[in-house]
């Protein structure tokens, strides 16, 4: 039953890629199980925890301090007499800033060098000496001061582990992975605390099935292409590798008895890869042929590598699930928040006090639980931590971002339950101020933006989570400080509201993303005073997290929107 269920959905595909579905090459199976090994070997050594087991040993030996927020509830020599909000946010995490080191962003970078001629340096002319004779050459010793005669440069393929024939298509893929999507998440997974799976984890898996690797590539193509051009649609090469995924995929079924792991998740980037071109109909019978298929093999918790492709499927799930309904492949836990008592107990107000005093506000109104409150601690201390630099300083700058290393969390719906939680259960306020702050943290500390499954997912589903906002809420009655209250939140929600219109300016260009404009055009009904007062909206970004480029970003964002409105072209 498994095998037909993986066949079906195969076999929906088979029509609409009929023109570029080929039969692969039958290669010599001991040299391509050869070459996959040896491929495989390669990659673990930058990827699997055992193989660094005496390079992280050496690491601690050196005094290298690994910063961490744990919970006193985790801790058994944590005191039971402690007040509630004591017990949840005792901290380990110090204020001190590491050392930032000499480079900033230390990432492979994958590059081909042209090979050059290098000219022979004509040999010396040998002397004779006037003592010696005629026919015996004196001998030339080196002289150790010479500079010796660099080697030609030679083309280094920097793929060349790969088994599998590549393309140029490949190379872009890889380098976007490394490059971009990659550093671009880091600064989210390490302050939500979740393991990340944008490591070299992925390079090692596209070692294990051809069917997987070109999925690989197909996505990380689409997703490439999104970042240039937002509207452009798929490319010619996005389809080819889609097709020849689809083939392998079929061939790989045919030899085996039942589904692999390696399988299930080339399934997995075929979905992707349906969301990212906009064939989403497709993507939710898959989405549910491959539940079933995870069922069969056990559930996520069968899925091997140590946890991370139980991790992977998570993630994609939670994405999936903020946009287009509930999760079907994550058993999603019942949320029960804890807010701190009141009045606040002196810790707490030392803990918060680091915070901007939009938050600081939204904490004494006792709005926000204790999890939120522990997310904003992280995101503060990184504030801290970078602010003599203008990119990301980890926790730890030791650690190799591509080291694969479990965390707390395996996704965001274990990091942030009330993310899933129903609308009746959680404030609503704390479901957009959880997608604004991952957008934050991406869009803060990273040059480029990569269009990544994280990234485009929360900002579909807070888009579309504002644009289901009523344009005129429900007046505050009561006291004085019902208005206080009201209206710190109101500041918060316009701090949201710009932080994802932000969040639709694509790099280096004038106008936002059709979406944002529809978003740019709702948020002057909701809020006509802060949409025509420049130094309103200033001051709401400096009372939450802010940097002065996004203070900048917002100014052009008004100013540029203004010129195309007043455009007849536009």
């Amino acid at each position: 039953m498994t095998k037909t269920a993986i066949s079906t959905m195969a076999g929906n595909e088979k029509s609409r890629f009929l023109f570029v579905v080929s039969t692969p090459r039958q290669l010599d199976q001991g040299s391509l199980k050869k070459n996959q090994a040896a491929a495989r070997a390669h990659a673990a050594k930058v990827s699997h925890p055992s193989t660094r087991a005496q390079s992280s040993s050496k690491q601690q030996q050196s005094g290298h301090q690994v910063f961490a927020l744990k919970s006193p509830l985790e801790d058994p020599s944590a005191s039971s007499d402690r007040e509630l909000d004591e017990q949840y946010l005792a901290a380990s995490v110090s204020t001190d800033r590491p050392a930032i080191p000499p480079t900033s962003r230390a990432q492979p970078s994958f590059r081909q060098s042209r090979s050059r001629t290098v000219r022979a340096h004509p040999k010396p002319r040998r002397l004779r000496a006037s003592r010696q004779p005629g026919g015996r050459p004196r001998e030339n010793k080196p002289d150790p001061r010479a500079a010796k005669p660099c080697p030609p440069a030679l083309s280094v393929d920097p793929l060349y582990w790969l088994p599998y024939d590549k393309d140029e298509n490949a190379y872009q893929a890889v380098d976007y992975f490394a490059n971009i999507a990659a550093p671009a998440l880091r600064p989210v997974y390490e302050i939500f605390n979740i393991t990340s799976v944008y490591t070299s984890l992925f390079l090692e898996c596209i070692t294990d099935s051809e069917s997987f690797y070109h999925a690989g590539v197909a996505r990380l193509c689409a997703t490439a292409d999104l970042l240039r051009n937002p509207r452009s649609k798929p490319a010619l090469s996005v389809l080819l590798h889609q097709a020849k995924a689809i083939t392998h995929l079929r061939h790989e079924i045919e030899r085996a008895t039942q589904p692999t792991n390696m399988m299930l998740a080339t399934i997995l980037f075929l979905i992707a890869i349906d969301i990212a071109i906009g064939q989403g109909s497709s993507a939710d019978m898959h989405r549910i042929n491959l539940a079933r298929l995870v069922k069969a093999r056990g559930g996520l918790d069968a899925l091997g590598r140590d946890g991370f492709e139980k991790a992977t499927f998570m993630q994609f799930d939670n994405m999936y699930a903020l946009e287009r309904g509930p999760s079907i492949l994550v058993s999603l836990q019942r949320y029960r928040p804890r807010y701190p008592p009141f009045p606040l107990s002196p810790r707490l107000i030392k803990i918060i006090s680091a915070f901007p005093d939009g938050f600081r506000c939204l904490v004494h109104h006792r709005l926000l639980p204790l999890d939120v409150i522990e997310l904003l601690f992280r995101i503060s201390a990184t504030v801290r931590r970078c602010a003599d630099s203008n990119t990301y300083v980890p926790f730890n700058t030791a650690e190799n971002p591509f080291h694969s290393k479990r965390r707390k969390y395996d996704s965001f719906s274990d990091a942030c339950p009330w993310l899933f939680a129903p609308e009746d259960k959680v404030h609503p306020l704390l479901k957009p101020l959880t997608m604004a702050m991952v957008l934050w943290c991406c869009n803060a500390y990273s040059t480029i933006r990569a269009s990544t499954v994280v990234y485009a997912g929360f900002l579909r589903a807070l888009t579309m989570l504002l644009l289901r906002s009523p344009i005129m809420p429900m007046p505050p009655t009561g006291s004085q400080t019902d208005f206080v209250v009201a209206a710190d939140e109101e500041d918060c929600t316009i701090w949201i509201w710009m932080v994802a219109l932000d969040s639709w300016m694509p790099d280096g260009a004038r106008n936002l993303h059709p979406l944002g404009k529809g978003l740019f055009a709702r948020f002057k009904a909701r809020f006509p005073q802060a949409a025509a007062d420049l130094d309103v909206r200033d001051a709401v970004l400096r009372r939450f997290f802010w940097t002065n480029d996004l203070r900048t970003r917002v100014k052009t964002l008004w100013n540029e929107t203004a010129d195309s409105a007043k455009s007849p072209h536009s």
